[in-house]
C-alpha cells in the first residue's frame, strides 16, 4: 500500500511539473517543499542522499541544456524541472528497499528505459524539445539514465553502509 501511495504522489507531482510547466511552477515548488518536509519529519537520514541525487540530476540537465540536447523555453533550467528532480530523488529514496531485491543490471536497464521514456513523454507533451532529433536524443538519454540509475544505487548503497557502520 505504501508503494502505491508514494508512486501516486510522485506521478501527481510529475504531472504538475510537466503539464503545468512555468504556469504551475510555484505550485510545484510548494509540492516539493511539502514532500521534503514530510520526508525530513519521517526519514531525516535520507535527506542527504535525496540532495545528492537531486543536485546531480539538476547539474546533468543543465549541461544537457547547455549542449542543446534538451531545449526549454528559458535560458536556465526551468524551476519546474528543478522541482521534478527533487521529487524524483525523493521517490528514488522511497523505492530503494524494493529496488534492492533485483539484480543491479536489471535495475539499471529498467531505470534507463523509464528515465528516457519520461523525457520522451515530456517532449510529446510539449515541456521540452529534443535538440539532436528524436532517435539520437532518446538514445543519449537512455545511456545517461542507465548511468544515473547506477549512481543512484551507489548513493543509496553508501547511505546503507553509513547507517550500518554507525551501529
Amino acid at each position: 500500500m505504501r508503494l502505491l501511495l508514494v508512486s501516486t504522489w510522485f506521478q501527481l507531482g510529475w504531472f504538475l511539473c510537466v503539464l503545468g510547466k512555468e504556469t504551475w511552477q510555484w505550485a510545484a515548488l510548494g509540492y516539493v517543499i511539502a514532500t521534503l518536509l514530510w520526508s525530513w519529519k519521517t526519514q531525516p537520514r535520507q535527506l542527504k542522499s535525496i540532495a545528492i541525487v537531486a543536485i546531480s540530476g539538476i547539474v546533468l540537465d543543465s549541461i544537457n541544456q547547455q549542449v542543446e540536447l534538451l531545449n526549454f523555453v528559458s535560458d536556465a533550467l526551468p524551476l519546474w524541472m528543478v522541482c521534478l528532480w527533487w521529487l524524483f530523488a525523493w521517490y528514488a529514496s522511497q523505492l530503494i528497499s524494493v529496488i534492492r531485491r533485483f539484480r543491479r543490471a536489471q535495475v539499471c536497464l529498467i531505470g534507463g528505459i523509464a528515465g528516457a521514456l519520461s523525457y520522451i513523454a515530456g517532449e510529446q507533451l510539449g515541456a521540452v524539445q529534443f535538440g539532436y532529433g528524436f532517435l539520437l536524443t532518446a538514445f543519449i538519454l537512455l545511456m545517461q539514465w542507465i548511468l544515473i540509475t547506477f549512481c543512484i544505487l551507489k548513493v543509496y548503497d553508501n547511505e546503507n553502509f553509513v547507517r550500518e557502520s554507525a551501529c
